[in-house]
């Protein structure tokens, strides 16, 4: 009971969540729609399915610090109305976040600031379902310790015949722009 609980507890974004290690499934299949982006999240580290299922959710969390989470799995899987910024989060330590927006349909996020370890597991499915699936929302994996930006696109130079030089450039990595 939702009354009873903020009679208790006060309402939900005012809690004191600074020593909460474990979110999994707190949310998981609810009907939950309150902002709690000013929850300290420091010390979570398991996020495994905390807003999966949770149809109606769409509130901000790009003020969770979630520099201690390891765990992502499903966090966002089928919470079909979220379309919130996540660019602020640092997700450095994150080892497994297969499935994490699995379904988020609404999802669309740019997470080009998103650098995660090279060994961390990310499913093909991750964001399957979502507006970015084939693009990963542009999330970059750390290589040799460290995580370059996505690399502009390099025009090639096409002769008359172009075909030639266009096959060329493909195969040595060059991307395709056209004029």
């Amino acid at each position: 009971d939702a009354t009873a609980a903020e009679a208790t507890y006060g309402h939900i974004s005012s809690w004191d969540t600074s020593q909460v290690t474990d979110m999994a499934q707190l949310f998981q299949y609810s009907n939950f729609d309150d902002d709690i982006n000013a929850w300290d999240t420091s010390a979570v580290t398991n996020m495994f399915a905390t807003f999966s299922y949770a149809q109606q959710f769409n509130q901000p969390l790009n003020d969770w610090d979630v520099s201690g989470a390891t765990s992502m799995v499903s966090m966002f899987s089928h919470a079909e109305s979220f379309n919130q910024p996540l660019n602020n989060w640092d997700v450095s330590r994150v080892t497994s976040l297969e499935s994490m927006f699995y379904y988020a349909y609404a999802f669309d996020q740019d997470l080009g600031s998103w650098c995660l370890a090279e060994d961390a597991a990310f499913s093909s499915d991750s964001h399957q379902g979502t507006a970015c699936s084939l693009l990963r929302c542009g999330i970059h994996f750390r290589v040799g310790g460290t995580c370059a930006p996505t690399p502009a696109p390099t025009p090639i130079q096409t002769s008359a015949a172009g075909v030639a030089d266009v096959y060329l450039g493909i195969l040595a990595g060059g991307a395709l722009l056209l004029l």
